[in-house]
């Protein structure tokens, strides 16, 4: 019997080990990561009043409605060689407290591993909302003392720690060394009666970006949300309005509910209703959208900042940065003609021609066919020698403008332009009187110059001197083209014809007149 039970007791050792052995083969699980268990952790969600500058953060907190706290979310994977893939974080904050008291509820989650969630309180004297404080978000991965915050991970930004999807802080590996944190502070205000807060948020439809905070190219449409909420426990009584004259400086209106107006840069809402009341507890929601200036404005316009940030204020700050665009370059052309005024010429060219004394026209064309501004254009001119400036007479026009007469600043200081946009083009006008004693023949050379930045630019227009002939010639007398002769005696003949006719009366006269005296 002893036998049997040894050899039982031996079978069963025997069948014991195996099992053990075999106990990995069955496809036991190892443990994955696992977020703030171990000892030494710190709560997930806990912080400290700011304010009161405390040191210290813990899960409760105290303070007076007006303070401003620091909320710390914590997170570490305790588990060596695991990691966490897509670690995120999420905070549900109140919007404002119940029996003087706001619940932060904070959840730490990732794709293979639980999720754990927490609660920190903050309790005040009065009744009080919350809000984020923008800009205040920082991340401190991998953290050891006096490390410096990190830029967020691609695509992440602060508004998305509110969001269902919560802020993700990537792969978390597991080990105190990557262990982090994010920090965010919140501020409150004191709930009275009857009051009203705004808030606003940003929405790029062309991107789909949205926040306080977000990036627009030229072309894209913003959608802005308001939010007017009465947290007081009085009804109020108000038309809500927003100052959006820096967002029309780089922006157009797309589109305006039908119960508001844009004017002075200024947009107005429930405009058409009778009555504009918020009852307690209640938000009103007005959205309006504006496009984005495609180019944009190279220049600032006169009144406002040019930084390219559309800012706007409705209770917080929202802007939406724009992408600078490359500065152009000036292409400046110039074109120097004239025209014979006293010729009733009536087109310009670069020659032409005149009489002493005519009075000239010259016309200086410039356009600027580049994508950038040419700054402080000035334009001067070279009179020929023997040419009088006609006082009076010079006039400007710009893209086809009306002519303005200007001073006589041409020939000397020279006209200011000032700033040639893309696209300007203009033309200036003057006239001079030619001296009466310019020869036949002779040039007169005019040269206008343009000046910009620091280029300089010429061209000349030439008129030709052509005299009047003269008219006291002496009269050659007509010689008659008679038949030659063999000895051309005839031809002595009918020369000395007058000079014999003249002596036969010059004779027979005397031979007269000696008889008259002898009859006498």
């Amino acid at each position: 019997m002893k036998k049997i039970f040894k050899k039982l007791k031996g079978i069963i050792a025997g069948i014991l080990l195996l099992g053990l052995s075999l106990a990995p083969l069955g496809g036991a699980k190892a443990e994955g990561p696992r977020f703030n268990y171990l000892d030494g952790d710190h709560p997930l969600i806990y912080g400290l009043n700011l304010t009161k500058n405390e040191t210290e953060r813990k899960t409760a907190i105290t303070g007076a409605a007006g303070d401003v706290f620091e909320v710390a979310l914590y997170y570490h994977n305790g588990v060596v060689n695991t990691t966490a893939h897509n670690t995120r974080l999420k905070v549900s904050m109140p919007d404002q407290t119940t029996n003087k008291t706001g619940l932060f509820r904070t959840t730490l989650t990732a794709d293979n591993a639980d999720s754990i969630s927490a609660d920190m309180s903050i309790s005040l004297g009065d009744e009080a909302n919350f809000q984020f404080v923008p800009g205040t978000l920082k991340w401190f991965p991998n953290y050891k003392t006096g490390n410096l915050p990190s830029p967020f991970p691609s695509g992440e930004n602060e508004n998305n720690l509110f969001k269902d999807g919560g802020f993700n802080v990537g792969d978390v590996n597991g080990c105190w060394d990557f262990k982090g944190y994010l920090i965010f502070q919140v501020k409150t205000a004191k709930i009275v009666p009857g009051v009203i807060v705004r808030s606003k948020i940003a929405k790029n439809i062309t991107t789909g970006e949205s926040g306080v905070n977000i990036k627009a190219n030229p072309g894209d449409i913003i959608e802005y949300r308001l939010s007017t909420k009465n947290v007081g426990k009085q009804l109020v009584n108000i038309q809500p309005y927003d100052d959006i004259s820096d967002i029309l400086e780089y922006s157009d209106i797309a589109n305006v509910p039908q119960n508001a107006e844009v004017r002075n840069g200024v947009i107005t809402f429930d405009t058409n209703l009778s009555t504009q009341s918020i009852a307690p507890g209640v938000s009103k929601v007005h959205t309006f959208k504006v496009k984005v200036k495609n180019p944009l404005p190279a220049t600032p316009q006169s009144g406002f900042h040019f930084d390219y940030i559309m800012y706007n204020l409705y209770g917080n700050s929202v802007t939406v940065n724009l992408q600078k665009p490359v500065p152009g370059k000036p292409s400046v052309n110039l074109q120097k003609d004239v025209r014979n005024f006293t010729a009733s010429e009536t087109g310009f060219a670069d020659e032409n021609s005149a009489k002493p004394g005519d009075t000239l026209e010259y016309k200086i064309s410039f356009k600027n066919s580049g994508s950038g501004s040419a700054n402080s254009v000035k334009i001067t001119d070279s009179l020929p020698l023997h040419t009088k400036f006609m006082s009076g007479t010079t006039i400007l026009s710009m893209n086809d403008g009306q002519e303005k007469t200007v001073g006589d600043l041409l020939t000397g200081e020279g006209i200011v332009i000032g700033t040639l946009n893309p696209k300007d083009f203009g033309y200036i006008k003057f006239k001079v009187l030619t001296s009466a004693s310019l020869a036949n023949g002779e040039k007169l050379v005019n040269t206008a110059n343009l000046k910009f930045d620091s280029v300089n630019l010429s061209d000349l227009a030439t008129t030709k001197i052509v005299a009047q002939a003269a008219t006291a010639n002496p009269v050659t007398p007509i010689q008659p083209n008679l038949p030659k002769t063999g000895a051309e005696s005839w031809i002595i003949a009918l020369l000395l014809a007058p000079a014999s006719y003249i002596v036969y009366t010059f004779l027979k006269r005397k031979k007269a007149l000696k008889m008259k005296v002898a009859n006498y």
